[in-house]
C-alpha cells in the first residue's frame, strides 16, 4: 500500500511543479502574439484615402432622430 501512496504523492508533486512552473512562466513572461505583428494598418493613409463627400451622421439619419423624442414626454 506505501506504493500506491508514493506515486498517488508523486503524481500530486509532478503536477504542483507543472503548474507553478507554468503560471510562474505565464506571469513574468506573457506569449506574444505574431498576428498583430504582421498585419497592422497605417491609420494617415486610412484617413487620406477617406471620400471626403461623405454625408454627415446628421443628414443621414435624421429621419430617426424623432423617434425617441416621444419618450421624454
Amino acid at each position: 500500500m506505501t506504493t500506491m501512496t508514493s506515486k498517488l504523492f508523486g503524481l500530486a508533486a509532478a503536477f504542483a511543479l507543472a503548474t507553478g512552473l507554468f503560471w510562474s512562466t505565464m506571469l513574468t513572461t506573457a506569449p506574444v502574439t505574431l498576428a498583430a505583428t504582421s498585419q497592422s494598418l497605417d491609420i494617415r493613409e486610412f484617413a487620406a484615402n477617406t471620400p471626403n463627400d461623405l454625408p454627415s451622421f446628421d443628414d443621414s439619419y435624421q429621419r430617426h432622430m424623432g423617434i425617441l423624442d416621444v419618450l421624454k414626454r
